[in-house]
């Protein structure tokens, strides 16, 4: 079996994999706007949110390094990535 793929769909996730795209629903009660929601919360009180600069940065290097890599059709350093804390 070749390692799978995933992109978002319209209930979940589309899974690619050996047996062709598989819908994914995501359970009823689950939203990312609940997370942004419940981030933005802890921020106002104070608390470090997840998703911080630090993370932004080092979501859109891999961004900008998977699209440099396409064109170039070469790795891509990455120096920003770093554990969530």
């Amino acid at each position: 079996m070749h390692a799978g793929m995933a992109s978002q769909s319209a209930k979940g996730l589309y899974v690619y994999d050996d047996y062709g795209r598989h819908d994914e629903a995501m359970p009823p009660d689950v939203s990312a706007m609940v997370n942004e929601v419940n981030e933005l919360r802890q921020g106002m009180s104070g608390q470090r949110p997840l998703h911080d600069g630090r993370w932004g940065t080092a979501t859109m290097e891999v961004v900008l390094a998977i699209a440099e890599s396409s064109q170039q059709r070469k790795e891509v350093s990455l120096c920003f990535q770093a554990p969530a804390l």
